[in-house]
């Protein structure tokens, strides 16, 4: 039997132990592994932003085109675009009209008669819509309608247009708009077909 007396054990104790030197290199190391892969991982997490807000604006038309197929009615989905510092995020939603009411009626019989699909679906921050700007820029209508054969328009009939969302942290300086900014700006355009009411998204 083997027995180990309490000297042998504080030396087996102090062999085994590490110094202050050895602790501050390994934290050393920590820290700058930390600053070299935390930007990367800064950058992936915007992207997925950017990813998810394009999924959430495709599936959620998708679903609204799919409704109107299987229901045979109309369904609309309404976007909207925050354009004041407030809590609330820019957002849509599906909603369809009881009694043939008229969506693009200020009457208020006409909106009594809107019935929601679910809640607002908001965009997570930072990713917006993009105002109305050139070079092919576009915000979204506020309602697009989905036929009862898939088909697509827009407010009164309209055709409706390509929109493109945008990270707005990659817009910076006194003019966050200009083409130079534009050209640095991570985007995903939104494209939809009249006819047959597919919709894609397109990242640049």
């Amino acid at each position: 039997m083997l027995i180990i007396g309490i000297d042998e054990m504080r030396t087996f104790a102090r062999d085994k132990g590490v110094t202050l030197m050895e602790l501050l290199t390994v934290i050393a190391i920590i820290g700058m592994m930390a600053a070299i892969t935390l930007p990367a991982f800064h950058l992936m997490a915007r992207g997925h932003k950017l990813n998810s807000s394009a999924k959430l604006i495709t599936d959620t038309l998708s679903s609204a085109r799919g409704l109107a197929i299987t229901y045979r009615l109309s369904y609309w989905v309404e976007l909207y675009c925050e354009t004041t510092l407030s809590p609330e995020r820019d957002r849509l939603r599906i909603y369809y009209m009881i009694g043939g009411g008229n969506p693009d009626s200020i009457a208020q019989a006409d909106y009594d008669q809107r019935v929601t699909v679910g809640k607002w679906k908001k965009l997570p921050e930072p990713v917006v819509f993009f105002p109305d700007v050139d070079d092919g820029y576009k915000p979204p209508q506020e309602r697009l309608k989905f036929k009862a054969n898939g088909g697509i328009v827009g407010p009164n009939g309209n055709f409706p247009a390509n929109f493109t969302i945008v990270e707005s942290t990659t817009l910076e300086g006194p003019n966050p708009r200009s083409q130079e900014q534009l050209a640095k700006a991570k985007t995903c355009n939104i494209k939809l077909n009249n006819v047959t009411g597919r919709v894609k998204a397109t990242f640049e």
